[in-house]
């Protein structure tokens, strides 16, 4: 394998970007394999030393990591101190944290059923009756 810094990397991209000039020009006149290049270029394969992560496959997820998590840790302390949401509360909530992202998403059943396989010590509350 090549040994490539950061630097020569983001030259190469501008260089394929801005001037028009293939990706086996660069390539060439670089010394790093077109395929990597390529594939950089798109975002398929990570930039080293970057932090950005790579496209996920399939669609967009409602939540980043940390807003997911922020989410389900709201969710466990709830159900700990014992005001516990239903699967409809919880939901809700979802839908309401997505639309201050400015989306506006369809949630389902089935998303909660995902939801709950990703964090498995998430726990619904049941709804307690009225009467007494």
């Amino acid at each position: 394998m090549v040994n490539m810094t950061l630097v020569s990397l983001l030259r190469h991209m501008v260089l394929s970007r801005r001037n028009a000039c293939l990706c086996t020009g660069s390539a060439c006149l670089y010394g790093i394999p077109e395929s990597t290049l390529r594939d950089r270029t798109l975002g398929l394969q990570p930039i080293p030393g970057s932090s950005d992560p790579l496209p996920r496959p399939g669609p967009q997820t409602l939540f980043y990591v940390t807003e997911g998590e922020q989410f389900v840790c709201h969710v466990k302390y709830m159900a700990e101190i014992g005001y516990g949401y239903s699967r409809r509360e919880i939901v809700r909530l979802a839908i309401s944290l997505a639309k201050k992202n400015n989306s506006e998403p369809c949630l389902s059943d089935y998303w909660f059923s995902r939801l709950k396989k990703r964090w498995r010590d998430i726990h619904v509350a049941k709804v307690a009756s009225c009467q007494s």
